[in-house]
């Protein structure tokens, strides 16, 4: 039998590796097509952040169009813009 030193990883020869890997190239394709409305983020399992992407999109719309077109339809689109900008460089990150 084999001696205990501390170490259970060691011990019980369990690996604990992340076994839903997702694609990067998958992801980039959903961003490329599908970004707008936070498919990549998704599909990567940020599902909380996804629903807030689109509800920045989707109020920034509903709140600047029933204003005639303020500027919060346009700030919020900016914020919405940048945000998916950044998760073209996010995505490898958020991969993993």
């Amino acid at each position: 039998m084999a001696e205990y030193n501390g170490d259970l990883y060691a011990f019980s020869n369990v690996k604990f590796e992340r076994t839903d890997e997702k694609s990067i190239v998958v992801a980039y394709l959903l961003w490329f097509f599908l970004g707008g409305i936070a498919a990549h983020r998704f599909y990567l399992g940020y599902n909380n952040s996804g629903i807030a992407m689109v509800l920045l999109l989707a109020g920034s719309l509903v709140f600047g169009i029933a204003a005639f077109l303020s500027p919060i339809l346009y700030i919020g689109l900016l914020a919405w813009g940048l945000w998916v900008l950044a998760d073209a460089v996010m995505i490898p990150f958020m991969a993993r």
